[in-house]
């Protein structure tokens, strides 16, 4: 009987360090990837804190060449391949200080019509769109 009851104890240590090794295993591989889900998310909030300031760093210029353009209506959108807001305000800015007799720009759009309202003489725009 004693020794059928020292092999009971010895199966039962040797499941508890069974399951005491399997916890531990458990344990590293959510810690790694709790961690591994951490930097993705620092790196995401990283990411969308950029984004928000390069937004509100364009809408700012958005509405300072709004305001200094004085346009009845808004301007076309700046998107896609037109010129960004920040741009916009560069050229207007450029042209104000040089106030060229003559501006010949590559492409027809929103910076050709900013180039006209900030004082250029003539704007003359090559655009190859058919």
């Amino acid at each position: 009987m004693d020794s059928l009851f020292v092999a009971l104890l010895i199966l039962v240590l040797i499941g508890v360090a069974g399951l005491g090794w399997f916890s531990l295993v458990l344990y590293k591989k959510q810690r790694r990837n709790t961690e591994k889900v951490i930097r993705e998310l620092n790196k995401v909030a990283t990411d969308l804190k950029k984004s928000i300031n390069h937004t509100y760093y364009q809408s700012e210029a958005y509405a300072q060449l709004m305001q200094l353009l004085d346009l009845k209506s808004s301007i076309p959108p700046t998107r896609g391949w037109a010129a960004s807001p920040d741009l916009l305000l560069t050229i207007y800015e450029t042209v104000k200080k040089i106030n060229p007799s003559l501006v010949v720009e590559l492409g027809s759009g929103v910076s050709t019509l900013v180039a006209a309202k900030s004082g250029a003489k003539k704007v003359v725009s090559l655009d190859g769109s058919k």
